[in-house]
């Protein structure tokens, strides 16, 4: 039985469903996990990036690429965004029972809940929409949506999806847009959910990414298949995140003193609510460490990259497993970490005294999406140093964002008193 993760972000719950999506949970036969084996790598970023309609199985598309990263959006389901891949390797779960078919709108007597996979966005709390299906006479998760492609080449491409105007069950329009960017694996998906009733309503918005909790082919799960995100120092509630029902507990584990959250999907249905103000989620594949991280606040980013586990942080340009340490040997500071970039480039590290003047060498390091960054490094001692800064920039050399900011003035001070502190040969004076 092929399992997936639901990963939902923003709220943020985390669900773990076998079979089926949305609460719906039932036995399936085994079946292949679409692509996972077939991944062979990364080809260099395009110049451009592009966006242009295409025939996925059978179903009218949008392909946005730009040589890292391959979106692929449809219409006809719900607008939804059914694959988005690093290289040729999918992140995003995909039924392929389910390809190139189309179903009419749900009735009183029809309401199977098809589940395409990919990435959707429902009004919440579900059980106030009464879906997914679709209630009778409503159409936002799999009707037929309109889509229009903005701008379909160059340094961005933008895409925009709209559903059906749904006046009567939830008085909601929803419009999805989503933007590509050159030399890197971002993406920016805006959900707009409007109004279009003649009353007030009031809705949540729930994002859901359905991810691959089966690594191998037939496997009916994998434990190597992770989730990570940070839990809140500040928390009221004892482990920082609450059980929604009483299954699957097993598969909710805090690690770093409880400063961290890791699922580890063992193929049983299972809710949790967490408190977790980092504004961010990672998907890990453990075994070939392939890594799907959303940042969220009023919009969803998505990123990709090769990144070994835990994730203990994530910033604008990278998801790091051992952030960067900085330690002082006689004449050198040696420089260790290892992280996952989410654009190709070129990593700087170098030293800043304290009014942010660059002070001696810089490191520069030619990196990649397609391979971790493992740091052992050394600079030369500067004796004004106040921070050492490691900084992502692209092809051209314009910076694309900090990867790292390190204090060195304790290590400076705590090198010096442990010299100071020395014992001394003593001699003795007649």
């Amino acid at each position: 039985m092929n399992r997936y993760v639901n990963m939902i972000a923003g709220l943020l719950v985390l669900i773990l469903l076998a079979g089926c999506g949305g609460g719906v949970e039932q036995a399936r036969p085994p079946r292949k996990v679409p692509g996972v084996s077939g991944s062979t790598g990364i080809t260099e970023p395009a110049a451009k990036a592009t966006a242009e309609e295409f025939n996925y199985h059978g179903w009218k598309a949008i392909r946005m690429s730009n040589g890292l990263v391959t979106l692929v959006a449809v219409p006809e389901i719900g607008g939804r965004i059914i694959e988005y891949k690093l290289g040729d390797r999918p992140l995003l779960w995909v039924n392929p029972n389910e390809l190139g078919k189309k179903y009419d709108a749900a009735d009183a007597q029809n309401r199977t809940y098809r589940d395409f996979g990919g990435y959707k966005a429902w009004p919440a709390p579900l059980s106030k929409w009464q879906g997914p299906p679709d209630p009778e006479g409503s159409s936002l998760d799999s009707g037929r949506w309109t889509s229009q492609i903005i701008t379909g080449r160059g340094r961005k491409v933008e895409v925009e999806l709209k559903s059906p105007a749904d006046k009567t069950v939830t008085g909601l329009q929803i419009t999805r847009n989503i933007v590509m960017y050159t030399g890197t694996t971002n993406v920016v998906i805006t959900e707009k959910f409007e109004n279009v009733s003649d009353h007030e309503v009031e809705w949540s918005i729930q994002h859901t990414s359905q991810l691959l909790g089966s690594l191998a082919e037939d496997a009916e799960f994998s434990p190597e298949s992770k989730v990570y995100f940070p839990l809140n120092p500040d928390s009221k509630h004892k482990r920082r995140f609450v059980y929604l029902n009483e299954s699957g507990v097993d598969q909710f584990s805090p690690i770093e003193d409880n400063s961290l959250l890791e699922v580890s999907y063992r193929g049983h249905a299972g809710r949790i609510g967490a408190d977790s103000m980092g504004g961010w989620a990672a998907h890990l594949d453990s075994i070939s460490n392939y890594a799907f991280v959303q940042r969220f606040t009023e919009r969803v980013e998505w990123y990709a990259t090769r990144v070994a586990g835990p994730v203990r942080h994530v910033s604008e340009v990278a998801a790091v497993n051992e952030r960067l340490k900085v330690t002082k040997t006689a004449d050198e500071f040696k420089i260790t970490g290892k992280l996952g970039l989410f654009a190709p480039g070129e990593l700087d590290i170098y030293l800043k005294d304290k009014d942010g003047k660059p002070l001696g060498e810089t490191l520069k390091i030619k990196a990649s999406v397609s391979e971790m960054v493992e740091l052992d490094k050394a600079l030369p001692v500067e004796k004004n140093a106040a921070t050492l800064v490691a900084e992502l920039k692209n092809s051209q050399g314009s910076p694309l964002g900090q990867v790292a900011s390190v204090s060195v003035a304790p290590t400076l001070a705590k090198a010096e008193a442990s010299a100071s502190a020395e014992p001394t040969k003593d001699t003795d004076k007649e």
